[in-house]
C-alpha cells in the first residue's frame, strides 16, 4: 500500500474565525483512487463526483477539510479507519467528492 502513497495532497481547514475560509492545515500522503459501490451507498453523493482517499493513519483530516491534488479540489465527507486492524500500522479512508468550482 506504501507503494500507492507518492502523491502530496494539501489540506485546508475552516478558520476557527467563523468566516467560512478555509486556511492552510498541511500536508499529506495518499493515493485517490475510483470510488466502490459500497462507499457510494454511504456517501449518498453523486457518483461522479466521488472518490476515495487513502493515507496514513496518523494524517490529520477531518470531515469537511477541503484538500487539494493536481490542481483539483475536494471536499471530505467522512473518514474511518483502513486496513487490518492486528498490524501496528493502519490507515484512513475517505470518501471525498469534488467540489464545485
Amino acid at each position: 500500500m506504501r507503494l500507492y502513497f507518492n502523491k502530496s495532497i494539501t489540506v485546508y481547514r475552516l478558520s476557527q474565525t467563523g468566516d467560512e475560509k478555509y486556511v492552510l492545515n498541511g500536508t499529506i500522503y495518499g493515493a485517490i483512487m475510483s470510488i466502490s459501490p459500497e462507499d457510494m451507498m454511504i456517501s449518498e453523493g453523486n457518483p461522479a463526483q466521488m472518490s476515495v482517499l487513502f493515507t496514513y493513519s496518523y494524517s490529520d483530516i477531518q470531515e469537511g477539510d477541503k484538500i487539494t491534488y493536481d490542481g483539483d479540489d475536494y471536499i471530505i465527507k467522512g473518514v474511518r479507519p483502513f486496513g487490518p486492524v492486528r498490524t501496528t500500522l493502519q490507515y484512513k479512508k475517505a470518501v471525498i467528492a469534488t467540489m464545485n468550482s
